[in-house]
């Protein structure tokens, strides 16, 4: 990427979201439930580091080997 196609990229508005209203839609809540689902269920997965995280998400590793 050449300095001028950096410049052009930083320039561009971007669009964020200033109030929660969209925490509250049928969709983000019907998200937030099967997530508490999930939680609620022990389908979750915790790393001791960054890279083994990367590994598990690029198939490297494998969700059986996590298991403690």
């Amino acid at each position: 990427m050449n300095p001028k196609d950096r410049e052009t990229l930083s320039t561009q508005p971007e669009i964020i979201e200033s109030s929660p209203t969209y925490f509250w839609s049928s969709r983000w809540q019907a998200g937030e439930r099967e997530a508490q689902e999930d939680i609620d269920n022990g389908r979750i997965f915790r790393f001791d580091n960054i890279d083994e995280a990367l590994d598990f998400l690029d198939g490297t590793i494998r969700w059986q080997s996590l298991a403690k």
